[in-house]
This record gives C-alpha cells, structure tokens and sequence, in this order.
C-alpha cells in the first residue's frame, strides 16, 4: 500500500509499476476509484470486470470462465450487473438477498479474477483507494485476503478530511505480506535532480535551483505548477 498527500507521486510511482510488470510480461489490471461515484457499488470495478466477463461470449460459456472452482452454478445470475447479455435468475439467486447476496457476488467475481491471474502473473493496481465504496473495498479484501495470485498495489491519499474507515482497510494494512509505504517529501538534492531531469540540463543557475527548492518545499505537484 502507498500513501500519501495529494501530487506527492503515488500515480507516477503505480504508472511505473505497471510499466515495469509489462515490460517483464507481466499482466496488469487496474482500478481507480473516484469521489464523485462513490455511492455507486463496484463503480471503480466496473470496467475492469465488464471488459473481463465479456470475452466469455454466450451464457452458455459463462461456467468454462470459472472452470472446476464454480461449486453452483445456480448463482451465476448474481454476475448480472457486469454481463453484456444477463443469465435467466434462478431459485437459488433470488433466495439471496443482503449480505448473503453479497459474499456470495464477491466470492463469483473473485474466482474470475483469480483464474485470470492463474493465467499469467498478474499486477493489480487500485489507486484513489479512499474513495472505495464499501462493495469495492469488501471485493479488494476478497483478493488480498486470498491466495497470493496478485501482486496488489493500493494508492491512497492522505491528509484530507478524516472519514469512518472500512474495516477492510485495516485488515488490508495488517496483513501478513502487506507493505505500507508513506511517500514523503523530496529532499532539497532530489528536487535539484527532478529540476534538472525535466528541463534536459545538469546545468541550471544556483539561485533558481534554490528558489525552486524553497518554494516546492519537496512536493513534485507544486514543481510542476511552478513551470
């Protein structure tokens, strides 16, 4: 897990891990979670899930997603809100309902990434993590809760206005392989690097060096509003 404030680099830092992971054929998904949908159950997971179910094809082809790890197949109607043509609900689907219905969702959508991760290695980025819905937050702790299939990368940003946090965040945070790392500032001598790296120079002028220095006070966001 990486956190920080806001433009400290926690996108740059999850854009390079997702380069690197290509680059060692590797495969990435990625989720990005964002304050305006955060009402909407799984909205941050949409997309991703959308685009994985629909390489299915037919319902008919729906079970073969989840090969031998389906136990019922009855229960593949929950998968509904993400399938491009829905599966006919049945007894044991509509019985279902609150938090039953939505183990039984996170259990089915976990067994598709999973097998997807079965395929290859597989990088999971989540970035903007505070603006989880508490479905996606509940989904995020299904996989890292799991088997370790996933390399799993969660961005969150830091000093904001505080909010009830999920009970999943701490357990993601507590995890046995869990990393927590807190993005500081830039020292004065990396931000003469970052200076110099942007403008294609080793060569800048003392005095705008340190004015730079002194007003980016280490956050690369406010390097880059001051160009």
């Amino acid at each position: 897990m990486v956190e920080g404030e806001l433009g400290i680099g926690k996108s740059a830092l999850a854009r390079y891990a997702a380069r690197t992971a290509r680059q060692q054929g590797a495969g990435v998904l990625r989720v990005t979670a964002g304050t305006i949908e955060r009402g909407t159950p799984y909205h941050p997971w949409r997309p991703l899930l959308s685009e994985l179910l629909e390489k299915v094809g037919t319902v008919e082809q729906l079970p073969g997603m989840f090969g031998s790890d389906l136990r019922s197949p009855a229960l593949l109607p929950l998968l509904n809100p993400f399938l491009p043509q829905p599966v006919s609900a049945t007894r044991e689907s509509e019985a279902l309902t609150g938090e039953a219905r939505s183990e039984q969702l996170n259990a089915l959508l976990y067994l598709g990434l999973r097998r997807l991760a079965k395929a290859s290695p597989t990088v999971l980025i989540v970035e903007d993590a505070q603006w989880l819905d508490s479905m996606s937050w509940a989904l995020l702790d299904r996989v890292t809760a799991g088997d370790p299939e996933f390399l799993t990368i969660v961005t969150e940003r830091i000093g904001g206005a505080e909010a009830e946090l999920p009970p999943e965040r701490d357990r993601l945070r507590r995890g046995v392989r869990a990393q927590v790392t807190t993005l500081g500032p830039l020292s004065g001598e990396d931000t003469t690097a970052l200076v110099q790296q942007r403008l294609g120079t080793s060569t800048v002028d003392p005095q705008v060096l340190a004015l730079v220095v002194e007003r980016v006070i280490g956050h690369p966001f406010f390097w880059r509003c001051s160009r």
